[in-house]
């Protein structure tokens, strides 16, 4: 298994693999689940070999998603606040990624996706 950040201390081997999303790999230096074991191909020979299988499901068209956002907030970008909302205000997010409440960014607001006590 490859080694991955497990933290900022330590670096494991993690039995878990990703949705692959090798696009992520090219446009952001994303690892990717194809090329953790097919290390002597490229990221791109691994997006060709996803599209040959047909289109991206939902969860790899959410890690494009997220890299496309998040890549875009770290770089400062002001297209990152319409992305990163748009993700908070989606209902079919992971828990972790919506709102519990209400939240008002850039005169933006995103209403809260699910309560509290169902986002465990």
């Amino acid at each position: 298994m490859p080694r991955t950040v497990f933290s900022i201390k330590a670096r494991i081997r993690d039995h878990s693999i990703s949705v692959p999303a090798p696009e992520n790999s090219t446009r952001f230096g994303i690892p990717n689940a194809c090329n953790a074991c097919h290390e002597d191909k490229t990221s791109a020979w691994a997006a060709k070999a996803l599209q040959a299988w047909g289109p991206p499901g939902p969860a790899r068209q959410r890690a494009v998603r997220h890299a496309e956002a998040f890549t875009a907030a770290r770089q400062s970008d002001p297209a990152a606040e319409a992305a990163l909302l748009a993700i908070m205000a989606r209902a079919d997010e992971p828990p972790s990624y919506g709102p519990t409440r209400p939240v008002t960014c850039g005169g933006s607001t995103v209403p809260a996706s699910r309560p509290p006590s169902s986002r465990r």
